[in-house]
């Protein structure tokens, strides 16, 4: 699958690892690395994905996503991984998808966020050369809305709670 992630490009994800003392942690982790390890997905990740999924892609969720019960709770064991290996899809637990679906109602709720992601364009990928340092880079917006008072750029993030 090539997919955004697999691209090759500078992003604001890959600028969390940057360490001056420790610049290896960086490149460890830069999609310029031929050896780069892929990052194994945690709780938050994949939440995260599900939420993104649930509000801008919420037709393609049961196309995206699995849901399993019988793997346990924690995403590290053998089982969940073996299981992992045999799908496209990320897995998840109905516990998840139930919090996914109550955490994009709750936002919902809100006329003012309903007009303001309504009519935007959802999960728009730019790629570009930096012509100061020749550097390939890479963004993906949430969403991008123009209206009469400007260009809106909304960048989503999560929380495990609905009341925060």
């Amino acid at each position: 699958m090539n997919s955004y992630f697999d691209k090759v490009g500078l992003s604001k994800s890959q600028l969390k690892y940057w360490d001056p003392h420790n610049p290896s942690k960086f490149w460890d982790n830069c999609t310029f690395n031929p050896n780069r390890k892929p990052i194994e997905p945690n709780d938050a990740m994949v939440q995260g994905q599900l939420y993104h999924a649930f509000l801008w892609e919420r037709d393609k969720v049961l196309e995206m996503f699995e849901v399993n019960d019988g793997l346990g709770k924690m995403r590290s064991n053998k089982k969940w991984q073996e299981a992992q290996k045999h799908t496209e899809k990320t897995i998840i637990t109905t516990d998840e998808l139930n919090h996914g679906t109550k955490m994009v109602e709750a936002l919902l709720k809100h006329e003012a966020i309903r007009n303001l992601l309504d009519s935007g364009t959802n999960e728009k990928e730019y790629f570009w050369t930096d012509k100061g340092w020749g550097i390939d880079c890479k963004a993906k917006l949430d969403c991008i809305k123009n209206t009469e008072e400007g260009i809106y750029v909304i960048d989503y993030k999560s929380t495990s709670q609905m009341d925060k």
